[in-house]
């Protein structure tokens, strides 16, 4: 009898000391993965062909200009460069008053100003850009990318987060998560953000695999009207990445007024 209780005494034992480290082992990873979308940099971890030997990784939100003083982050980049420093929007989801343009310069961000420092962390970060137009027609209709919803090389989705509509930006390399409802139509320019409808805690294990979401501008020119690109056409017009899910379904580059309004989402390359 007193054989079978201390078996049973180190088998319980065995069986907590189990339990307990599976417990911590867990703990850690959750620990270790809460923020693993972002470097330390503030870029994504994962990364996005924007032609065929060159992938970027994108900041972890849009960008705002600042129209005071930052100190170091004021000065200028050098002589061909401007600006007084950008920082990054808290909640990229919730960016509606973001924009890119420096009011302390009277520019947009484009052309020259194209090597931004960012304020990250209390860190200053060098060598953002926004992409090219070409680029951004790469990365949304070119690039070999992973099978998402059945769909291959599938690269963006129109969606809905909580009661921000966007698109979703697939990197190169992509697993769906598990408990996160499945995509459908990857690729789809005429694509309903309804289709794709995710609450906050379904988007950030989206974003944790690596994706990207950019909530969608206003068609109107009173309202950012698409994202900004460092490419200018013959006329001096400015190209957007402009996307629309309502009215008139729209995924692609439009080249509008250099005055027009837009939302910055910079990358760094890789």
């Amino acid at each position: 009898m007193m054989k079978m209780r201390k078996i049973i005494l180190i088998l319980s034992v065995a069986f907590c000391t189990l339990s307990f480290s599976s417990c911590i082992t867990m703990m850690l990873l959750e620990n270790a993965t809460k923020d693993s979308a972002f470097d330390d940099r503030g870029v994504t971890n994962s990364v996005f062909s924007v032609a065929n030997d060159k992938t970027v990784r994108f900041a972890r939100a849009n960008v705002f200009g600042q129209d005071v003083d930052h100190s170091e982050i004021s000065k200028r980049y050098g002589e061909e460069k401007y600006g007084t420093g950008w920082s990054f929007e808290r909640n990229s989801l919730y960016g509606d008053g973001s924009g890119a343009y420096d009011k302390a310069s009277g520019r947009y961000m484009y052309g020259e100003c194209n090597n931004v420092r960012i304020l990250c962390k209390g860190q200053i970060v060098s060598g953002y850009r926004l992409l090219t137009a070409e680029e951004w027609a790469y990365l949304l209709f070119k690039r070999s990318a992973s099978t998402v919803g059945g769909v291959e090389n599938a690269r963006f989705v129109i969606a809905q987060v909580g009661l921000k509509r966007g698109i979703i930006l697939f990197p190169d390399r992509y697993k769906h998560p598990r408990g996160v409802p499945e995509i459908y139509g990857a690729n789809d320019c005429e694509g309903r953000s309804l289709d794709n409808s995710l609450n906050e805690n379904e988007w950030s294990k989206m974003e944790d695999a690596g994706a990207v979401f950019l909530r969608e501008p206003c068609t109107n020119a009173l309202c950012p009207r698409g994202y900004l690109t460092s490419s200018k056409n013959s006329d001096g017009e400015v190209g957007l990445m402009c996307f629309s899910s309502l009215v008139s379904h729209y995924v692609g580059i439009k080249f509008l007024p250099s005055n027009s309004k837009g939302l910055a989402r910079l990358v760094l390359d890789d």
